[in-house]
């Protein structure tokens, strides 16, 4: 039996797959996690790509209408500061554009199919360093050089 992701789903998923086919493109042995704790048994570097907060802003006076807007968390794992920097930098360059809003349906925990049904929009991009207070050495190695982007997104739709 087949199902569709609902709105917050296809933002990650959405997302994900940008992320995915351009770090295919352009670096090699980035990989793409969606569970944080999965980013920890994955080698290095690798980006975690999470929905976290979501605000809905009334559409209009008088219905229940909203518009959403999505905090997207971007976990991001590197070997050095050198690859931190440059591999941050090169994900922000490619997602401040924007990318496609896609409807994905899947069965059995698979993507049987997508539509794309308009873009996500970035609405403002914060990134800053992780600083855990201790010195790096004592630090897993996941966590010595990890960089935090957090993107304010909307497909701008009335839900």
């Amino acid at each position: 039996m087949s199902s569709s992701y609902r709105m917050s789903r296809n933002l990650e998923a959405s997302i994900i797959e940008y992320l995915e086919t351009n770090l295919k493109a352009d670096w090699r042995g980035v990989g793409i996690e969606k569970s944080f704790v999965k980013s920890y048994d994955v080698p290095l570097p690798v980006v975690c790509v999470r929905l976290g907060n979501t605000t809905h802003e009334w559409a209009e006076v008088g219905t229940t209408s909203t518009r959403r807007n999505a905090l997207i968390l971007l976990d991001v794992f590197t070997t050095s500061d050198g690859q931190r920097l440059d591999l941050k930098d090169y994900i922000i360059e490619k997602i401040k554009v924007g990318c496609p809003y896609y409807e994905y349906v899947t069965s059995n925990n698979r993507i049987l199919s997508r539509t794309a049904n308009g873009n996500i929009r970035v609405l403002s991009i914060e990134d800053k360093p992780l600083n855990f207070g201790s010195d790096k050495s004592e630090l897993s190695a996941h966590d010595r050089f990890r960089h935090l982007i957090t993107l304010d997104v909307s497909i701008g739709k009335v839900e």
